[in-house]
Formats: C-alpha cells, structure tokens, sequence
C-alpha cells in the first residue's frame, strides 16, 4: 500500500494523506466496537446507535477501499490487463486513428503465388505468377482421362499420358470413376470433410448400437493387455448403464510411480448422453498431469461416485500411500473419498472456494454491484494468506465491510463452514504435506481443456470412450519417450554436482533444486546450526526462524521440503558447514518418485493386477423402500444440487429462444418459492404440497441402501442376471453375431450449438490486489515521509524500475557540485567517520569515474578522495553517488521514453499498404506502453532465464541508435512467434579464438540442437547493423545490409563461414545470397531495416518500399513487442 500512499506529484501526495485518514479513521471505529463488545463503553447504549457504528464503519470501510481503487498504480494496471485481454482475444484488423481506413473483413489467408512457396525464392525478380496460374488452375476437359490426370498429377511435362498413365486412369473408369465426380476445380469446402468423416463413421458402425460398439471397443481394449481393465454397471430396474469405468496398465503403473497427490473432479459437455466425465490425475516426475483413471457416470450421486472409486481402489493396491486428494467443494464427492483415502488430507481447489465465496457475496450482501465485488475480493483475498497474522489483519477488513456486524448471515456462514476448516484451503496451513505446489485442479481442468479439443458434445459414448483409449496412448507413448531422453545437460560451468543432479532426476525436479543449491553456496545463506546429534536446529540471522533437520535421513521440516520431497537449501547448508563429501545428499535419499532410472517410473513394464472386461447390475436408489421420516436438510441439499447440475448442463446446450424462455419460467419458479406461493405457481394444492414428503420416495444416495452387485448363478444368464465377461479377444463376426445387450444409455441430449462469451477477470485481479494492501496499511504504521541515503542506497541497490524509486528520489535530491581539478587522494584519518547520511551534495559523473580508479584496488575503504570544493568522500560514498547519478540519468530517460511515446505519429494510410503482420493497435496502447515503461527494471537483471539491460530497450526512442540488448529481445521475441527459429548471440564477434566465438555465438542454443532457421544480426564498427538469416534445411543464407556495402557484405560472409557454418550439420555448406531490395535512406535507422528484413524473411514476405515511411512506427511498434516479451517472461518465471 504503500505505492497507493506516495506519490511525485501533489494530487498523489493529497491521495496518500486521504488513505492515511481513512485508515486512522477506520481504526477508531474498530476500537470503538472492541470497547462495546468488552462492556468499557458507554453502559446502556441502543440497539439504534449500535446499528449506526455498523453503518459508519462499513461506510468508512468501503470509502477506504473506493479510495485505493482509484489509485494512478491501479487504474494502469487495469488498462494493462485489458489490452493483453483485447491483444489476445480481438480480430486481426488494422489499427485506427484519424483518417485510418480499416479494410472490411474477409478471408484470413491470402493466397500464394507458387514462387513464394519455394524457399528464398520470394526475392528474386524472375518469379512470375504465370507459374503458378498455370501450375494449379489447369483446364476443365470433358474427357474423364484428361480431367483424372490433372486430379492426381499423372501428366508429363508434354502433356501427352503415357502408356501406363492411359492403364491408370482406364482402371479408374472401370472402378467407377467419372469426369462430375472428380471435380478438379473446385475448391474443397469445410462441408465436404464434414460429409466425408459422417460416411466414414456410418460406415464404420455397420447398424450396430452404441452399447454393442462400446461393448465392443472395451473387450478390445482389454484384450490388448492383461493389465487393462473396463467396467460397465447398469441399473437393474432401469435398464440403463450408469457408469462406464476404464483404466489401462500404464494408468496402474503412473499411479503406482506417483500416488502423492490425487487431483479428482467431474466435467460436462464430453458425449451426447450427458453422461459426466470423473477423471483421477496424478503429478508425474516431469512436473506434468497424468490421467489415472477415467469413469462416466451418468449423474454425480453417492452411489454412481461410489462405483467409480471403488473400481480404482480394486485395480489398484497403492490407494492408501495417497497423502493428498484434491477436490472442490462438493460434499458428496468429498464424502466418498474420504470413505477410500483415510490415510490421505483433503484439499479444496481455491479456484472453487473462490467461485463460493462470489457466490455467497451476490446471494447475501446487499448493496450495490460495487460494494458486492469489493466484499467478494476481500473474502478472495484470505484464500492466499501467507501467515496467520496476514489472515487475521484481511479477516478483520472483511468484518469491517460488514459493517462490522458479526451476526451478519455472510460472516456467520463463513465462520460456520469455512473459518474451521482453513487446513483445507488458506494457503498458509498447506506447508507440511507433499502437496507439490498443486493449490488448485488446474492440471486436471488443462488436461480436460486440451481433451476437449479432440472430443465434442455431440460425440455418442462409444466414440467417447474410443478416443479416451486413444489419447491415453498418444500420453503414455509421449511419457515413455519423456523418460527415456537423456538427462539433463547442465552448461559447462554449471557446478559437478548440479551435472550429477541433471543426469539423475528429472528436469523438473533440476530446477527446483538448483535454485536451493546455488543459494545454499551463495553468501545470502546466513543460517546458525544449533544442537547436535540426530536432530539439528538450523536458525536463519535474517528471518529469525528455526527448521529442524534429520541427519541421517536429511528430511528437513521446511515448507520446500515438505511440500516437494526435495532437499532444500538447509539440508545443503548443513552439509556445506559440517565438511561432508558433497553438499547435495546422497542420491539414494531422494524420493524414487524425481529418479529418472527409479524402476517404478518406467510405465512399459512393471506389475499390475490382472483386468478385464466385465459388467455389473446394481440395484439402484431408486429401487429403496419409500421413506416416511421428513427430508432432512443435507439431503435436500444433495437432491436439489444433483437436479440442477443435470439442468445446467441442459440449458447450455439450448437454442437463444428456448434458453430465454427456460430463463423466464425459472426466475417465476425462484420468486414464487421466495414469496411462499410456489402452489400458485405449481397448480397444486397445499394439502398435496404437505405430504409431500411422506409419500414421494427420496433419490438421495445419503439415505439410500447401499449398492449391490449382483451375483449370477450360471454363464447363460440374460443381461440382467449376465456374469462379468472375460477380456477373451473374439473376432468380428462372433461380436455382432451375438444376443443384443438388453440395457441402454440415457437418451442423448438435444444439443443445438449456442455460441460461448468470454469473460474477463481483470476486475477481481486488480479488487484483490488493492484490498491485499489495503489490509496491510490497516495493520501497519504510519510510512516514513523522507528517505534517508541509506534508505536510498538500499532501493538502489535492487533492480529498480522508475515507479519504484521516482518518488523517493525526488524527495532526496541532492544538489550539484562544480568542482574545477580531479580528485585527489589522502589516508582515512583516525577516528574520522564519513557515512552516506553526511553527503549533502553530487559530483559529475566524469569526476566520479576519475575518483573510483585512483582508488587502488585493495584496501579502497582506508582512502578518501578530496575535492577542495566538496570536502572528502570515502569508497562506500563514491560507490553510491555513482549509482545515484546514474539512477537520475536513467530515470530521465525514461521520462524522455514516455514523452516520445505519446507524441510520436505517422499517416494511418501507409500503414494500410505494408502486410499485416505489422499492424498493431499502438494508438491504443499508447498509456499502456508508457507504464510498462515505468514499470521496466532498468538495471542487468535475469528474467525468465535470461539477462536482459532493461535501461538499453530505451533505445528504440526517436532517432537513437539501437542498443544489443533492443535487437537481440526483438530477435528473441520474432523467434517466439515463429516457431523453430534460433537466434546466434550478437557478440560472437567480439572474442579473438574461433572456438570461443563459438561458444558465444550458440549462447542461446541456437545450433544445439540446430533449429529449421536461423537469425542474427553483428555490429561493425560499433555504429552499423547488419543481419543474417539461414534456413538450415535448403542450405541457403540470406545476408542484408542496410547500405549495401560491398565491403561488409564480404566481412559478413566471412564471419559466417569461420564461427556459424562449423556449428551446423556435418559438411554444411551454405549458399550466400544478398537481400538487396532494402536500402538504408537515412543514418540512424539501420538496426531496425534490419529487424524489418528479419521478419520478412520469418514470414515470407516480399519487401514494400511503404515501409521507409513508418520508421517511427516500427521503432514503436518493436519497443512494444520487446515490452510485451519481458512481461511474459517475468510472468513465466514468477
């Protein structure tokens, strides 16, 4: 908060002071409502003026938070959000402005001349479209041999047909072949796929019914290996299936290798029966979900739940080495896990508790929208405490925009469901089990999303359950080739035992130790080993907190540890300190779960028990003898959800019109039930409404028998009384031949395809956020209102961005200092202390530099530069004078960044002649640029795995010349988008040894393994730019210069064929080609002519000569693109 409280300017200054106010203000309230509840204050006070401290303190709550809401920080980041939102999800058009044409809409793909699809051949003048007219259009023949080898590329270059062409297209006459119905012309429909895919499958299904193709997929499939196992569990009195249960050997044995952590939900929308698809996964070694076990249940009861899980827990012995189940918040399906997994904790995802809690905001709360969304964030917000402190301080807020009324149905209902059961969702209580950093289903709800793009709603269950096998196989075959990949292959310098480490786990598990091994050997590690013997006492000097470790085992008690199976960075520190062979813990101590060579984890072979294929009949609730007794409550609550979930998933796949009316009727139904005239409503009488529950027979599973399995008496039995089949592999006729199974599924829903609206959640991000702060400014102090140097030093010495160190610095301006000699140097006198609080002036920074190299290079702290007009400085003081003028410098130019942002301009009418690739909506990102400007870390920093300058980006501004570090993130960004693109380190050129120009020039993989292409640009001379582009698999090299020097392109080549052309294939020799169509017609836009002709070649466009007339555009437009792909990778490496 403290962000929201400071600010440059007077109006931030003025909205700081207004947070502060409200803050006090709210704490007076708070005090005052703790004195009424202890009986201190005013004796007798009225229920009336009890009602208005509510009000006060629930108006001073919201006003605090509107308050904050309105914050310069917030409403950036809200602008942020929904450009990466619009940038995502809008149509590709052009990007308007004044007098900008926008081109209406039509096909997304041009089409291509011929000489454009061959390789480096789109800049070369004798391409002509004439080839490719006359390679693809051809000419409609009434005869059917003509028009058969124009279809299937039969004709020589004479056009006359062979001997044996004439035999072909005569074999395709007498097969049936006619000149109508080859069609060579015509161009392939959407629809045509459709029609041909529909003939297969009907063709396919041979009048057979979806229970004998399922039937008869489930006894191929369990036919294939002993290990794979399917059941089918029909309803007696129905004669319907209803669940369908699979899990082949591989799932068995994924399971076996990772029982740790079981992720369990349902999903809708798989098949045309409504059937619902209950998934297990579990948590690979590769940091990757998979599937375990798949069940369609045809609704979500006990007791269809109860089939499924007991059918994992027969085929698999490990169930009880489960620690963790990751559920929602059904209660039904927590109870039937729970009856399984006794061993195993359960946890709610916080994707679901959120969505509750926004439920219960919008059924309880009164108020406005605003006011509801504020409550909904602040109850969000407890889901990610990181402390209890931090949940008490965001509870009280919560409490507070209740109006501090704790009789309030909302917080009662928070304290009764969910206050006493914070182990199962507040982040903070989740530190002692091996939960692997899984707080939410999202690798199961990944998994579903990409099944889904496989699988449609209108899929028939045979269909469904055939590529459920089949996608479970391309996962097992994709883990299998996983494991067997050589370890990891950690840089040349990376430490030996971190070598190790690479080649025994997996790369998941590498970097999650690393990171604790080089902190455990960097100097930030400051830990006190206390005690001795088997148990020792690790304590940190920054933090203050003890972690108890066992030396034999090296288990430590730490979140790291007990959260991932790993060793963290005490157990190295230990053994670092007591002078053990290695600071990593033997190998053998490691969970097998991360071992790549672990023989649990090789899913190809292994023991599994014995599957097959069978069905049972199961007397279903239905059947269950009328109950007299009352409803009880939770059993209405499980009936009236299990009824709405089948209506949701009804009513999503309704027409407009038949959704609406659906809508209407239901909210008369919902008023009517809230008004007590439901009989009105219903058209019955109350006398029947009040029997209701005497005559009516409950479909609850919670009170229902238990589920039989019914056992046969003799192999010849119907279907209803039919012992479980065996995986006999039986052949084709013998499948079809057989006595039709007399049980069905349910009847498939009418599925009429409604159009799906995305919806954004920026405004949650941004309530959480502000609220998140606003709790801690609550429970904190009042700020400091001027920094000190040291204050200053300690901001500076951090990778600072300019919203992180322009308001203290303008409050710590230090005034300069002329001074007219060099500095000059003496001896710290005794007893003479000069620390950074004594400086009162600056020094240029030429100064500053002569001064640092007078100093000699040991024992700088007992020396003191001299300046007659500035007194002595010591090297600590010399040091941060330096940083802080060099902060200043940059933070002008940032300032000088964002000027040029907002004012430079270009003509919307060129932009409509260059291709599309190089639209972009800059008008309207134009405040967004300039905050991620602000926002930028100017210092050398590493994001996402790589260092990037940020205060070098700066340099696409205006007219300066483009810094190394502005073309290689453009390079690295143009390699992101088009896929299978290298890009060679700018600085091989810099080295003398060939082998070492090398090893710089393939910095970033590039060349191992060797991408399809190749980019890189090389600055000679230190003023001028010019760039390569390879495609590895025709051999060709595409060299550009911006002014077309002989001279440079001969030193380019050269360059190339000594440092690139020995790090490709074996005996690549590649052919040089110039790209002459660009000319540089200026003198300092050649880095980003080369850029442009980069991103030509990527995407195999010619030059247009428009371009020359958007370079300020293209500077914009390439500082966005390198703005947007640091944020990606600060968001990836968070």
């Amino acid at each position: 908060m403290s962000e929201l409280s400071k600010g440059g300017t007077d109006e931030d200054r003025e909205q700081g002071d207004m947070l502060l106010e409200g803050r006090d203000r709210l704490a007076e309230l708070r005090e005052r409502r703790r004195d009424l509840e202890n009986g201190s204050g005013q004796r007798g006070m009225s229920s009336g003026e009890s009602e208005r401290l509510q009000q006060e303190t629930q108006a001073a709550a919201f006003d605090l938070a509107h308050e904050a809401m309105s914050a310069e920080a917030v409403k950036a980041f809200v602008k942020l959000k929904r450009a990466e939102y619009a940038a995502k999800h809008a149509p590709l058009v052009a990007p308007t402005g004044a007098g900008m044409v926008v081109r209406p809409p039509g096909r997304a793909c041009r089409p291509e001349r011929f000489a454009d699809l061959v390789a480096d051949s789109y800049d070369s003048p004798s391409a002509e479209d004439s080839e490719f007219a006359s390679e693809v259009a051809g000419e409609r023949s009434d005869s059917g041999t003509d028009a058969a080898r124009h279809c299937f590329g039969l004709s020589d270059s004479t056009g006359e047909a062979s001997d044996a062409e004439e035999s072909t297209a005569d074999g395709m006459h007498e097969e049936g072949a006619r000149t109508p119905d080859v069609n060579a012309w015509k161009k392939t429909k959407l629809k045509d796929v459709h029609n041909m895919l529909q003939d297969l499958k009907k063709a396919d299904k041979r009048n057979m019914s979806d229970v004998e193709r399922t039937e008869s997929i489930l006894e191929e499939f369990t036919s294939e290996h002993e290990g794979n196992t399917a059941q089918i569990f029909v309803d007696k009195a129905r004669g319907v299936a209803v669940a369908v249960t699979l899990q082949s050997a591989g799932m068995k044995r994924l399971f076996a290798a990772f029982p740790e952590v079981l992720m369990v939900d349902s999903t809708y929308d798989t098949n045309c029966n409504g059937y619902k698809l209950f998934s297990f996964v579990v948590h690979d070694c590769f940091g990757k979900g998979q599937y375990v076990h798949h069940a369609l249940v045809e609704r979500e009861t006990k007791d269809n739940l109860r089939l499924a899980v007991n059918a994992f827990k027969a085929c698999n012995p490990q169930f009880n080495e489960v620690k963790v189940v990751m559920t929602d918040k059904a209660l039904h399906e927590k109870d039937v896990l729970a009856e399984v997994f006794t061993r195993g904790r359960q946890l709610l995802c916080q994707f679901h508790v959120q969505q509750w809690f926004s439920k219960q905001v919008t059924r309880l709360v009164r108020g406005s929208p605003e006011e509801k969304t504020i409550v909904e964030a602040s109850m969000a917000q407890l889901i990610d405490s990181t402390s209890a402190k931090e949940y008490d301080s965001q509870k009280a807020l919560f409490l507070d925009l209740l109006g501090g009324n704790k009789q309030h149905k909302l917080y009662q209902l928070f304290v009764k469901n969910w206050d006493n059961t914070q182990d199962e969702w507040v982040a903070y209580r989740r530190g002692n089990i091996p939960h692997l950093r899984n707080n939410t289903n999202n690798r199961l709800e990944s998994k579903w999303g990409k099944l889904k793009q496989l699988i449609k709603s209108d899929y028939p269950i045979d269909e469904l359950v055939s590529s459920l096998i089949m996608i479970q196989e391309w996962a097992e075959d994709e883990y299998v080739e996983e494991y067997n990949k050589p370890g990891s292959r950690p840089p040349f310098a990376e430490h030996r035992e971190l070598a190790s480490l690479g080649a025994a786990v997996s790369p998941f598990a590498f970097d999650l130790v690393a990171g604790q091994f080089k902190y455990a050997l960097s100097s930030d590690a400051n830990y006190v080993i206390e005690g001795a013997g088997e148990d020792a006492k690790l304590r940190s000097l920054r933090s203050d907190q003890v972690h108890t470790l066992n030396t034999k085992t090296y288990k430590c008690d730490c979140t790291f540890a007990q959260t991932l199976l790993l060793p963290c960075r005490h157990v190295m520190f230990y053994r670092k300190t007591n002078g053990n062979e290695s600071v990593l813990p033997p190998f053998s101590l490691l969970c097998p779960r991360w071992l790549r060579a672990h023989r649990l984890n090789d899913i190809r072979e292994g023991p599994v028990n014995t599957g097959e294929f069978e069905y049972h009949i199961i007397d279903s609730a239905e059947s269950v003898a009328p109950v007299v007794a009352p409803v009880k409550k939770d059993v209405k609550y499980s009936q009236a959800k299990q009824l709405t979930d089948e209506l949701l998933s009804l009513l999503s796949n309704q027409p407009t019109p038949t959704f609406q009316a659906a809508m209407r009727w239901l909210r008369g139904f919902t008023k009517s039930v809230h008004d007590g005239e439901l009989e009105n409503f219903a058209g019955f009488v109350p006398d029947a409404a009040a029997d209701l529950d005497k005559v009516l027979p409950s479909a609850s599973v919670a009170i229902a028998a238990p589920t039989q399995i019914v056992v046969p008496a003799s192999d010849d039995m119907d279907l209803e009384e039919k012992a479980p089949a065996t995986a006999v592999a039986q052949s084709h006729d013998d499948i079809t031949a057989r006595k039709p199974p007399n049980y069905t599924f349910t009847k498939p829903v009418k599925n009429k395809k409604m159009s799906k609206k995305a919806h954004s959640k920026i405004a949650r991000l941004q309530r959480k956020m502000v609220l998140r702060n606003l709790a801690n400014l609550c429970e904190g102090g009042v700020p400091s209102s001027t920094p000190s140097a040291s204050d200053i030093d300690n901001l500076l010495s951090t990778n600072y961005s300019y919203h992180s160190v322009a308001p203290a610095l303008e409050k710590y301006d230090l005034p300069a200092c002329d001074v007219a000699e060099d500095a000059g140097l003496r001896l710290l006198r005794e007893g003479e202390e000069l620390t950074l609080d004594d400086l009162t002036k600056r020094l240029p920074a030429d100064k500053l530099t002569y001064a640092l190299t007078i100093l000699p290079l040991r024992g700088a702290d007992q020396f003191v530069a001299t300046w007659k007009e500035f007194g002595a400085a010591t090297h600590e003081q010399l040091l941060f004078l330096e940083r802080y003028v060099a902060a200043k410098n940059q933070l002008s130019t940032v300032d000088h960044t964002a000027e040029w942002v907002e004012d430079v301009s270009w003509s919307p009418v060129d932009i409509e002649a260059v291709p599309v690739m190089f639209w972009a909506p800059l008008q309207e990102k134009r405040e967004i640029m300039q905050q991620q400007v602000r926002d930028l870390p100017l210092q050398l920093s590493v994001i996402g795995g790589e260092a990037i300058d940020g205060h070098s980006l700066l340099s696409f501004r205006r007219s300066q010349w483009l810094s190394t570090t502005a073309i290689l993130v453009v390079m690295k960004a143009l390699a992101l988008k088009y896929h299978d693109v290298g890009v060679a380190s700018p600085s091989f050129l810099e080295p003398k040894a060939p082998d070492r120009k090398r090893v710089v020039a393939n910095a970033y993989k590039a060349f191992s393994p060797v991408e399809g292409e190749i980019i890189g640009a090389l600055n000679f001379g230190s003023a001028h730019w010019v760039a390569f582009h390879i495609n590895v698999k025709s051999r060709q090299c595409r060299l550009f210069d911006p002014q077309q020097g002989a001279k440079k392109y001969v030193k380019l080549k050269k360059s190339l064929s000594e440092v690139v052309e020995p790090l490709l294939p074996m005996d690549t020799k590649l052919m040089y080609f110039k790209y002459v169509s660009c000319v540089q017609q200026d003198s300092d836009n050649c880095g980003i002519w080369c850029l442009v002709m980069l991103e030509l070649t990527l995407a195999k466009e010619k030059w247009h000569k428009e371009l020359y007339k958007l370079a300020p555009y293209l500077r914009l437009r390439y500082l966005n693109l390198s703005l947007d792909y640091i944020n990606d990778r600060r968001l990836e490496g968070n």
